[in-house]
């Protein structure tokens, strides 16, 4: 029988409490601790990267316009489009940048914001021809083409719209 407040024998201590895996309590809470400690820095470092983050990036998203002509103009006057005549940009909201998608893959095009709402897209293309197609806030779109053909302008435009997603 051990005496109230005593041991076993004299001059020995009781073993401190020991978790199911053998590890000492009081060495396991001081390792949490330190634990803890070491990550301070780190949690510390992602709330400031995350603070200066604009707070924009959060809402990056690439939109695609799908843009359809069903009439164009050039030097004979105004004609209905024969053949489906389609369109289809990328615009990446984070970067401003945009591409024009088409059967040889994306192309980088140049965009610029009109003040009044929509959007133009510019493309040079091989040869000096530009490109160019606007875009309203309604959708409705003209899609420009300036080229030289045999060292002669040749310039139409197509009538249609766009729809964004």
């Amino acid at each position: 029988m051990i005496p109230p407040g005593g041991s076993e024998a004299p001059g020995l201590r009781s073993a401190p409490p020991v978790r199911c895996d053998g590890q000492d309590r009081r060495g396991w809470a001081a390792e949490q601790r330190n634990l803890r400690r070491m990550h301070l820095p780190l949690i510390a470092l992602v709330l400031i990267v995350l603070a200066l983050c604009p707070a924009g990036a959060a809402r990056a998203e690439t939109l695609t316009y799908t843009c359809s002509y069903d009439s164009y103009s050039n030097e004979k006057g105004v004609h209905k489009v024969q053949d489906p005549f389609k369109l289809v940009f990328t615009l990446d909201t984070t970067r401003e940048t945009a591409q024009s998608v088409g059967p040889r893959g994306p192309l980088n095009v140049d965009l610029l914001y009109a003040p009044e709402g929509g959007l133009t897209f510019v493309e040079a293309v091989e040869g000096g021809k530009v490109l160019v197609t606007s875009i309203d806030r309604a959708g409705n779109s003209v899609h420009s083409r300036n080229i030289i053909l045999q060292g002669r302008v040749s310039p139409s435009q197509y009538y249609g719209s766009c729809s964004k997603r």
